[in-house]
């Protein structure tokens, strides 16, 4: 469980750091500055690499160049074969 859950009402800015967030709340930001440049993006649940057990993951996905591509704020995803 994510120790400090960003309220709905939250703005981008107040997800930035030093406030502790989880990889869910860097999902969602990654996905409101994307849309900020007209940048398609969603946000999308995954299971996290490496952890035993395996626990959830969130990362946001961008549509550049005809593709979805996984942009993952915690670099948890990096060089994962599911990130493209």
């Amino acid at each position: 469980m994510c120790p400090a859950l960003a309220i709905r009402s939250d703005g981008a800015v107040d997800t930035l750091p030093p406030v502790q967030v989880c990889a869910g709340d860097y999902a969602h930001l990654v996905v409101a500055l994307l849309r900020a440049v007209n940048v398609p993006a969603r946000l999308v649940s995954v299971y996290a690499p490496g952890p035993v057990p395996m626990d959830f993951h969130a990362v946001a996905e961008a549509f550049v160049e005809g593709q979805w591509r996984v942009v993952d704020a915690t670099l948890l995803a990096r060089g994962k074969p599911w990130c493209g």
